[in-house]
């Protein structure tokens, strides 16, 4: 009997698998530019896959809102001062979900928060 209840529970646990991973499928599907461009900027059926995506994957939904807050830091910052404060306050957020680029800011700190003084760059 005991054998017979793992047997149906396994059967249960990987039917439930697949159907969330065909809902997660049918939502990453043409969401690139849901998931890249700036919110504001969504046409009206890229919103609606937006959240879509937001109710199905909720860690897609959380990196896409630090990414958010990210862009708005360098479009809000007032100067230096509050530009770094929330820099500051957006890597230690963003640290699980973006490690990489959490490690490649601190790598480079001081050019990257220069960008508050005056919002230009040195890119090439």
């Amino acid at each position: 009997m005991d054998k017979a209840r793992q047997s149906i529970c396994k059967a249960n646990e990987q039917t439930v698998n697949e159907v969330k991973k065909a809902q997660i499928a049918a939502a990453l599907k043409q969401s690139k530019y849901a998931l890249l461009k700036p919110e504001e900027n969504l046409t009206q059926k890229q919103k609606a896959k937006l959240e879509e995506i937001r109710e199905v994957v909720q860690s897609l939904a959380r990196m896409h809102q630090e990414k958010e807050s990210f862009r708005a830091i360098f479009e809000q910052a007032k100067d230096w001062e509050d530009g770094t404060f929330q820099l500051l306050d957006w890597l230690a957020e963003a640290q699980d979900s973006f490690q990489e680029s959490v490690r490649t800011i601190c790598q480079w700190f001081g050019e990257v928060t220069a960008y508050f003084d005056n919002h230009t760059n040195s890119g090439v």
